[in-house]
């Protein structure tokens, strides 16, 4: 089971340098729950450590051991909200078991679609950016998988009925090209305020799409990507 942890005032690098130097501590921060999020009970999960993932920022710095914390049930109470013994703790910046986080995958989908750039030009502006491996290879086909991952965001979003003054605007347009470049000018000036007021863009998009759902008291369907738990 995987959780969204809302820390706003944090990027990704200053996570990853305080999962580095606090470990625990630093989490705890933001994940001070007293019941388990699986079976409800009091002071029934145990810390289990982190496990590392590849990660593209939000300025494309790239992290190959990004750490997540990761926790497990002990199966004390009775509310077992879903049949998994453990929980992870995922930053709101990041989507399951993608390494591109939210904030790069729109800055590199405005320059496509709203900014009108090509492959090309797009590779061009990205090769400031350097990781441990060198330049970013965004190919043709990331692009499009980018493209199809918000086309499968705006399908959830008009599955779940959420946001009507959006849907009535995307039903008018003809295309996918057309509702996707609108979903993408919405999603970057969004502004979760109900919720946080430190968290803007398709990031708060996420997050209050993961809350408006129940969280992880209802296993709350992710808007970016699908977690394990609804995988079948």
């Amino acid at each position: 089971m995987q959780i969204l942890i809302n820390y706003s005032t944090y990027t990704l690098v200053q996570y990853y340098h305080g999962i580095k130097n606090g470990g625990i501590e630093f989490i705890r921060r933001f994940f001070d729950y007293p019941k388990c999020p699986i079976c409800g009970a009091y002071h029934c999960y145990k810390f289990l450590g982190f496990y590392s993932r590849p990660v593209f920022d939000e300025h494309g710095t790239f992290f190959k051991d990004f750490l997540i914390a990761r926790f497990e049930c002990l199966r004390k109470g009775s509310n077992l909200i879903v049949p998994h013994k453990t929980f992870s703790l995922l930053p709101y910046q990041l989507i399951p078991y993608c390494k591109y986080s939210i904030p790069f995958i729109f800055k590199t989908l405005e320059m496509k679609h709203i900014n009108n750039k090509s492959t090309m030009k797009i590779q061009e502006l990205l090769s400031k950016y350097e990781d441990a491996n060198g330049y970013i290879d965004l190919a043709q086909s990331t692009l499009f998988k980018f493209k199809k991952l918000i086309e499968a965001t705006i399908n959830k979003i008009l599955a779940f009925e959420y946001y009507p003054e959006l849907i009535k605007n995307m039903l008018c347009l003809k295309t996918d090209n057309e509702r996707v470049t609108y979903f993408i000018k919405f999603a970057l000036s969004f502004t979760c305020f109900k919720l946080s007021y430190e968290i803007r863009g398709p990031c708060a998009l996420g997050y209050d799409f993961f809350s408006i759902g129940g969280g992880h008291i209802k296993n709350s369907h992710f808007l970016f990507g699908t977690p394990s738990q609804f995988r079948f």
